[in-house]
């Protein structure tokens, strides 16, 4: 402004500092950099400024950077009370927790489905995929496949007798883990009418041909 005016006034602010920023990134709604400068961030602190997570918080798993050191928290545990002080430079990373099992046979709806919870309980993975179905479900036949992490163990077979009231008891207190599969039976006698069925629609089809014949 030399030779424009003669009282010059400069008004400097310091909006952010990158240098001592934190990174949020993964599952949530606005990654970013977000600065420090207000004061230490928590890892709590730094999430909720990114939005907060896209999923069930027990269904996130959180790793931490801060340079030489890495740390990994399930996200619910984070909201139980294991916060902490971020560092200038770390870096929060939000990706999904393999927290899934495998539902099958007659069941409302069966499939790859996310744990309803952190400590799901099988009749609560049952209620998450609509029950059993009751016009083709064999209550006597609930079982829970479960393969070891030991290459040396043998897998697990659970088997729940539904048509047992108590069974409703054992149920809550069976848990599910992630990787287990669900498999509910057919009662005899749907499997007998998937036998009969086509038998009896060649019959009525081939009297049909005869008597347009």
């Amino acid at each position: 402004l030399k030779g424009i005016t003669t009282d010059v006034q400069t008004h400097v602010e310091l909006v952010g500092d990158l240098s001592g920023s934190v990174l949020v990134a993964g599952a949530v709604k606005t990654p970013g950099r977000f600065s420090t400068l207000q004061g230490p961030l928590t890892l709590l602190d730094a999430v909720n400024q990114a939005g907060g997570p896209v999923m069930e918080p027990h269904l996130v798993n959180v790793t931490v950077r801060t340079g030489s050191q890495v740390q990994q928290f399930n996200y619910e545990d984070v909201l139980s009370g294991n916060n902490m002080v971020l560092s200038p430079n770390s870096e929060v990373v939000l990706d999904r927790a393999r927290q899934r099992f495998v539902a099958m046979g007659a069941v409302g709806e069966p499939g790859l489905k996310d744990l309803p919870s952190q400590k799901t309980t099988l009749l609560d993975a049952l209620g998450s995929v609509g029950g059993l179905r009751e016009q083709n479900a064999n209550p006597e036949g609930v079982f829970v496949f479960r393969m070891s992490d030991d290459a040396n163990s043998k897998p697990t077979v659970l088997r729940l007798n539904m048509r047992d009231p108590a069974a409703i008891f054992y149920a809550r207190q069976i848990a599910i883990k992630p990787d287990d599969t669900i498999y509910v039976t057919n009662a005899a006698v749907y499997e007998w009418q998937k036998i009969i069925s086509p038998i009896v629609q060649t019959m009525l089809l081939g009297r049909a041909t005869g008597a347009y014949n």
